[in-house]
Parts: C-alpha cells; structure tokens; sequence
C-alpha cells in the first residue's frame, strides 16, 4: 500500500490483521481523525500480524499512531514515520506484543507496563534513534531497548495508568543519535544487499 492519504477516519488508515504477514505500507498519511479521543479510536496505522513495514508515513491527531495490539504481532518495523499533534503514545498496546521496531521515528513511545488493565504491553522491543518523550520498562523474561533516543525519558499520556516501580529498559546513548543511521535499513543491507536499500528508499542515504 503506498501514497494513500485517508481523511476523516476514526479508527485506523491502516489495520493487518493476525494472519497477515510481509505487508509494505509507505507514503501515506492519516489527517484530521473524527472521533472522540477515548479508547478504541485512532490506533493510525496498527500492524496485529508479522514481518511487516510501515515507513515514510504521517499521522496527524492520532492517539497510538503507530502500533500492535496483539499476541500475534511480532517482527513489525516503524521506520521514518512521525506523529503530529499526538493525543497519546505510539507503542506495543497490549497482549505481549513481541520484537516491534521503531527506527527513526518522531513521535511519544512506550514500551511498558499498562498498571490496572492490560499488564505488560509488550517485549524485545527496540527504540532506535527516535526523537520524542518515552517511558521504556522491561518485563521478566525480556528485555526493551532504547538506542540514541532523543527526548525526555519519562511522558505525560496515561499517566494513572504508569507503574514506574517496573523495571527500566535498557537505554544506550540518551540524547544523541548513534551510527548507524538505521538499524532496519542496516540489516537489509546484510541481508539482501545494497540493491535492497535503494529500491527500500530510492538513495543510498542510511
């Protein structure tokens, strides 16, 4: 799916379901969502299956723009996306969301535990040269990652909703970006090859 601007929509621009696997969602945006900012609403662009990308998309006055809510979504990437004028944090929301990546992207993230309702969101998630406020925890049996985020390490969404006795994440680099520029398009890179990158971005600049 690429170059698709929705309007208006309340709930997601773009939902994959459990089963789905190997979507590319790219060039898109999301604007002015019509809905009452509570929940099970504007959830932007929301990956519940695995392996797949979303890059180079937009969302404006989403809630959790860029996410997964389920035990099935794992091996997601995040890549160059931002949200814009947020009502609430991008993030695995919920039911052990496992191994998502969010690289180089602008907006407010947690990887946490959700105190009262849902427990631990999420696991082996990874935080890679993003900008934005974030609150990163890791489970037992796991671990969450943050790598030269560029923010204040705490946020102010769903703040009743924080239990920070949790365990911190485990952060590298605060304030300041580390090399290489992408950790996704790295490992393309290894494993596809150059060719990989440029038909991914169009240039050689990662």
């Amino acid at each position: 799916m690429r170059n698709v601007t929705a309007l208006h929509f309340a709930y997601s621009a773009v939902i994959t379901g459990g089963g789905a696997k190997w979507i590319t969602v790219q060039d898109c945006i999301s604007m002015e969502p019509v809905s009452v900012r509570a929940g099970g609403r504007r959830f932007t662009f929301k990956l519940n299956g695995q392996l797949s990308l979303v890059q180079r998309c937009l969302s404006y006055k989403g809630r959790h723009s860029f996410t997964g809510e389920s035990a099935t979504s794992s091996g997601n990437v995040f890549f160059d996306c931002k949200a814009i004028n947020p009502y609430s944090t991008s993030e695995p929301h919920g039911y052990w969301v496992n191994g998502i990546l969010y690289d180089n992207v602008q907006a407010p993230l947690t990887a946490r535990y959700w105190d009262f309702i849902m427990g631990w969101a999420g696991a082996n998630t990874v935080f890679w040269n993003c900008v934005g406020d974030y609150l990163i925890q890791s489970p037992p049996t796991a671990a969450n990652y943050s790598f030269g985020h560029i923010g204040i390490n705490a946020v102010s969404f769903n703040a009743g909703l924080q239990d920070l006795t949790k365990p911190n994440g485990h952060v590298e680099s605060m304030d300041k970006h580390v090399t290489p520029r992408s950790l996704y398009l790295t490992q393309l890179k290894e494993r596809l090859g150059e060719q990989a990158v440029k038909n991914a971005i169009g240039s050689n600049d990662y």
